[in-house]
């Protein structure tokens, strides 16, 4: 062989009939591996196929179902050891032992009496992890990340799932291939569509749960409906059906540290519970960019920004004021006449060019605009205490921060998705200090570079929506660039949610 291609080859790490025999171990153990999941799969079907028996639901003989299933059990190479056990109770060892000397003297034991003494049996093989449901799940997990710059703050085995997959019950394949890790590094959204009151927000809740516990994000809720719900963040979830979704993935109800933003404008309340606070925008933290979104002018053109942004020093370097900044857009706005001074080429001598700049409708509107919103409380002077430092509030990665804009008057309903889009500029801004949030590099919304077709989840002559309209509250379908799984079974939100029949200050416990 060339010496070019001989160097990346491989290479034996010991002698060859050592390397050759410890081959053939590792083709035996993984032959013996799959094997042992066929016949796992095989006593899983045969207890299920027998308990349709036994109930009239098939014409199987459960006799039949059971003996096959008995003979598995029995030869099962830990039988021994399970038989010795605190796993299976004492009665069942002992039945078990007893049914297996009629089999062998040829006799045929009761199948109602059999068919209980298998279950936990097969329970305590691990086969089955439950008699009311015989099927394995496997683990759906965010992806645990450790790279330079960015790691999950729990080791790969304390990763929580936020849901799990039903296998079938004949299924031969390991729980660890069937698991499934979400990618999530540079998590700039996760889309999640359903119809109402099917889980959307628990599984939105449980989701920046797990990535701020165990992934290190800052948890930024930002759309409350009106009912209240970002508040219900601090208090552990009190619903007995997400209680008992949690219990199947071994986990419990929390409550997490939250801050709750409330705009002080007209119709807040005198009082709030403890962990609310009043916020506004300072004339400091205003960029021109922010001023032209305001006044509903985007994009627009450089000459018009690079007036604001002198407006803006003059008014930071300046008094500070709100007033100070709407008079000098004002000012700025009106016709008025700049003096450029170029240099001659041939003689080098300066020459002075005075032109007229037009009046600018977009800064008369954005000083109209901040004079409105500051008048209703929402920007603030320089210094103002109640002026909100956003780069501060994402610092805070142990947390939640949520806006809630639910207490505002009639007439300044509107503001609510002003406010909301104040904020996410204002975390654009302070994000590219703080790795924790995601920093904002696509200025512009992109097309989805693949559709997502559901026809594939189609099953036994179903299409696929009329599959995806059949999952029961809480399950769904998972689809990431690299894979889908279905029925995905959520765990709920560990959270609190809102609750329609229940005052949200009720269950806060007051003020």
């Amino acid at each position: 062989m060339s010496n070019s291609y001989d160097a990346i080859q491989t290479r034996d790490r010991t002698d060859t009939a050592t390397a050759a025999e410890n081959l053939l171990k590792e083709r035996v153990e993984h032959q013996l591996y799959q094997e042992n999941l066929e016949i796992e799969a095989e006593v899983r079907s045969l207890v299920s196929d027998a308990e349709a028996a036994l109930v009239g639901q098939s014409d199987d003989d459960p006799e039949k179902l059971l003996s096959r299933a008995h003979w598995m059990l029995w030869l099962d190479p830990d039988r021994t050891d399970v038989l010795r056990g605190d796993e299976l109770p004492n009665w069942a060892a002992s039945q078990f032992t007893r049914i297996h000397r009629l089999r062998t003297r040829g006799r045929r034991p009761d199948p109602e009496d059999e068919y209980p003494v298998l279950l936990e049996v097969a329970k305590a093989q691990g086969y089955i992890s439950a008699a009311t449901d015989k099927t394995d799940y496997a683990p759906i997990t965010l992806e645990h990340i450790d790279k330079k710059g960015f790691s999950s703050l729990v080791d790969e085995d304390e990763v929580l799932p936020i849901g799990r997959k039903r296998m079938r019950k004949d299924s031969t394949a390991s729980i660890e291939y069937m698991s499934a890790a979400i990618p999530h590094e540079a998590c700039d959204h996760i889309l999640t569509t359903a119809s109402p009151r099917q889980g959307k927000d628990s599984t939105n809740a449980r989701i920046c749960g797990n990535l701020k516990d165990q992934h290190g994000y800052k948890w930024v809720s930002i759309l409350d409906d009106g009912r209240n719900e970002l508040p219900m963040i601090a208090i552990p979830n009190d619903e007995d059906a997400i209680r008992r979704s949690l219990e199947r993935l071994s986990q419990e109800p929390k409550a997490y540290d939250t801050r709750v933003y409330v705009p002080a404008i007209p119709g807040v309340p005198d009082r709030l519970p403890s962990n609310f606070r009043s916020f506004t925008i300072g004339v400091d933290t205003l960029t021109p960019e922010i001023i032209l979104r305001l006044a509903g002018k985007t994009p627009a053109n450089g000459s018009t920004e690079r007036r604001i942004n002198r407006v803006l020093e003059a008014a930071q370097s300046g008094t500070g004021t709100v007033d100070q900044l709407v008079e000098e857009l004002q000012e700025m706005a009106g016709e008025m006449e700049a003096t450029v001074t170029m240099e001659k080429p041939d003689d080098d001598s300066l020459r002075d060019i005075s032109y007229r700049i037009e009046e600018d409708e977009t800064l008369q509107r954005a000083a109209n605009t901040l004079a409105q919103y500051a008048g209703d409380g929402l920007i603030e002077d320089v210094g103002a205490d109640t002026n909100i430092d956003m780069a501060e509030v994402l610092k805070a990665q142990d947390r939640v921060a949520a806006l809630n804009c639910n207490f505002l008057d009639d007439g300044h309903g509107a503001l609510h998705y002003v406010i909301m889009d104040l904020w996410m500029q204002l975390i654009w801004q302070a994000a590219d200090e703080h790795k924790n949030v995601l920093s904002n590099e696509d200025e512009g919304i992109k097309t989805l570079k693949e559709s997502i077709n559901i026809d594939d989840v189609g099953r036994d002559g179903k299409s696929g929506a009329e599959v995806i309209k059949g999952f029961d509250p809480g399950q769904g379908l998972i689809h990431t660039p690299s894979w889908k799984r279905w029925p995905v079974e959520f765990g709920g939100a560990r959270c609190g949610l809102s609750d329609t029949d229940r005052g949200w200050l009720d269950r806060y416990g007051g003020l």
